[in-house]
């Protein structure tokens, strides 16, 4: 996906789009979804996937903002 935004809207559109690609309703869905804190990759995610059981974030991003906090 190429796109200037970053945004709940532009994301169900992309994974709608991946969901029809992949064709979910064949496999097990997903039990973890990581990605980085910023939530709306989640809503997105959760609006045309469906709720998981964990969701985890990128250690690296983890580790970043640990380091704006403790400055």
């Amino acid at each position: 996906m190429i796109s200037n935004r970053k945004d709940t809207d532009i994301l169900i559109f992309y994974y709608k789009i991946v969901r029809e690609v992949v064709g979910l309703t064949n496999i097990t869905p997903p039990k973890v979804f990581m990605s980085d804190m910023a939530d709306e990759l989640y809503t997105a995610w959760e609006l045309v996937m469906g709720p998981v059981e964990k969701r985890l974030y990128c250690t690296w991003h983890v580790d970043r903002c640990w380091k704006k906090k403790f400055k």
